[in-house]
């Protein structure tokens, strides 16, 4: 089966080309400009380049959080619609789950723990065996209350999380923090499409109408209802004509 993989949940990111479960071609980049002007032209690169159609992918695999907000609402929706033109499956892949797959390619020799920033001085991150098997639900925490959790413990930490609050997490692990290689700092998007292979081999199925982002944390903005304002304002018009 042919996979497009897709990685928008940091600002690092791009897409994959997956042939039944081997690496055919991936775009990655960590760039200033967003997804939305990106990621499309890198897809279409990638078919160029391999000599595919958008009609031989079986699978779309996305990450789908916990990540930013806006990146994985555009990841999502190419997905959707490369998915509904191609007649193709799609599948919703956790972005850490993501990522420590793609760690444990480096053979650690402690259990792994992905931090991503989640901005507002707190990070995303969850706990998976050295071999990339989940063993937390993730979550969203401020740096120095997971680095003081995980003192006592050998972990090899990664992502913009960690990059952000190193100084905190060396302070706490010291000789007991691990790194992989630079290679393995950012999710990839080869990473969710050999992922989503293997998840949909194993049974797991999502519908393209259905699936959506895992925040993790509620949005930073909420529209609020747009009667509101107006309420507001008849509220404050009551309260004019009664005092006279």
């Amino acid at each position: 089966m042919k996979v497009l993989g897709i990685e928008t949940a940091t600002a690092a990111g791009g897409a994959a080309l997956v042939d039944d479960g081997r690496m055919v071609a991936e775009v990655f980049s960590l760039s200033e400009t967003t997804h939305s002007s990106r990621l499309l032209p890198a897809i279409d690169q990638l078919f160029k380049d391999v000599g595919w159609r958008p009609l031989d992918i079986g699978l779309v695999a996305v990450s789908i959080g916990p990540g930013s907000f806006t990146g994985l609402r555009i990841g999502l929706a190419a997905a959707k619609g490369i998915a509904v033109a191609a007649k193709a499956e799609i599948i919703g892949v956790p972005t850490l789950e993501a990522f420590a797959y793609h760690i444990a390619k480096s053979s650690p020799n402690a259990p792994i723990r992905p931090v991503l920033d989640a901005r507002k001085a707190e990070v995303f991150t969850a706990a998976f065996e050295k071999n990339g098997k989940r063993l937390t639900p993730d979550e969203n925490i401020a740096p120095q209350t997971l680095a003081e959790n995980i003192s006592n413990e050998k972990a090899m930490l990664a992502g913009g999380g960690f990059r952000k609050y190193e100084s905190i997490f060396i302070k706490a692990l010291g000789k007991n923090l691990l790194r992989p290689a630079s290679e393995y700092d950012n999710p990839h998007p080869g990473a969710v499409a050999e992922l989503g292979l293997i998840l949909y081999r194993s049974g797991t199925r999502n519908n393209v109408e259905t699936l959506a982002p895992l925040y993790v944390r509620g949005a930073d903005a909420v529209i609020k209802p747009a009667f509101s304002f107006a309420r507001k304002k008849k509220q404050a018009k009551r309260k004019r004509v009664g005092s006279v």
